[in-house]
């Protein structure tokens, strides 16, 4: 006699086999996306691929500064003197390995390979090694204090020479230059604001730290942009030819990219976070600068196949093409420089 088979023993199977299903395609790398471009006088072609169905983005920029070469800098003495610290400036905690490991994920996953997780003696050598021509290359600091090798508060230390020359700094998760360390262990910079802005006061130390208003200039939109978190963002009013992206609260940008001397700065403000990854990402790898524009912004749809499609544009300063897949949780970009 057959055994009657129970209609929702069954049916669950089903659903247990369609849950694990759904779980390997989610976790695997059955996905395959892919983008490239081909540049003309006064144009830009490009394709974008995927095996399944996302929506992609094709931002053309203006005045680009892309990033050849990325520090990750982990500060070792991080917990040792961050209560130190915390007394003085209030700096949210980050892991330094964490932070540097998931910068780099997310930037792996937009074409951007060339990132590398380094300790003091790294950084002192690399800012040392690229000093004299420091264009293309940037350092991302997620401490709250830098080696006194490089940083000691002074307008003629070696960090400030070296972004003065044409290198790129990016300070993540506090005060942007408050501290500086040494065998003596932690020091607290005066007129630190001044130093890397030209004026003190721009820096929210102590005000709202959530942002309510997007900034209206296109680049939240154009590149998704979603931290929403200004503590220890800077008042890009204040600021002579600072650019603000994302969102702004008093003033204050979740984004903020200042010129200095050849070089630049740029604050990511707020806390450590899937939207402050995703925005170091964006930015990162698109290689927005301070004085970028958007010339033209396309969104669409690609399906298991192939989206061709292009933009024509008067001459433009540095122009890059930059493309992602995913919308608001990006899957993949790259970007493509003329």
């Amino acid at each position: 006699m057959r055994p009657k088979i129970d209609l929702v023993v069954v049916t669950a199977v089903i659903l247990c086999a369609a849950v694990l299903a759904g779980e390997v395609l989610t976790y695997s790398s059955v996905h395959h996306y892919d983008a490239d471009a081909e540049w003309g006088e006064g144009s830009v072609d490009y394709r974008v691929s995927s095996s399944g169905g996302d929506v992609y983005d094709a931002v053309l920029i203006g005045n680009a500064r892309p990033v050849d070469k990325l520090m990750l800098y982990v500060d070792d003495r991080y917990d040792s003197t961050y209560r130190q610290a915390f007394e003085l400036s209030d700096p949210p905690y980050l892991s330094q390995k964490e932070f540097a490991e998931q910068t780099k994920a997310f930037l792996g996953f937009r074409s951007f390979t060339d990132a590398e997780i380094c300790r003091d003696d790294g950084l002192i050598d690399f800012i040392e090694g690229t000093m004299a021509d420091p264009v293309g290359k940037a350092v991302l600091v997620s401490s709250y204090a830098l080696p006194a090798g490089i940083y000691d508060g002074t307008a003629d230390c070696p960090l400030m020479r070296w972004i003065g020359n044409g290198g790129t700094l990016y300070w993540a998760g506090s005060e942007i230059g408050r501290f500086y360390r040494d065998d003596a262990g932690l020091h607290a910079v005066e007129g630190n604001q001044e130093l890397f802005f030209g004026t003190s006061g721009c820096v929210n130390t102590a005000g709202s730290t959530i942002a309510t208003e997007k900034i209206g200039n296109g680049f939240a939109d154009a590149f998704c942009l979603k931290n929403s978190n200004v503590m220890n963002g800077v008042d890009v009013g204040k600021v002579s030819g600072a650019l603000g992206m994302g969102y702004s609260e008093n003033g204050y940008s979740s984004i903020a990219m200042v010129p200095f001397g050849s070089g630049m700065v740029c604050v990511f403000a707020g806390i450590f976070d899937i939207n402050q990854f995703d925005d170091i990402g964006q930015v990162v790898a698109s290689g927005l600068a301070f004085d970028s524009i958007i010339i033209e912004h396309e969104r669409g749809d690609v399906k298991r196949s192939e989206v061709s499609s292009g933009f024509v544009f008067d001459a433009a300063s540095d122009p890059a093409l930059y493309v992602y897949i995913g919308g608001t949780y990006t899957k993949f970009a790259e970007a493509f420089n003329a």
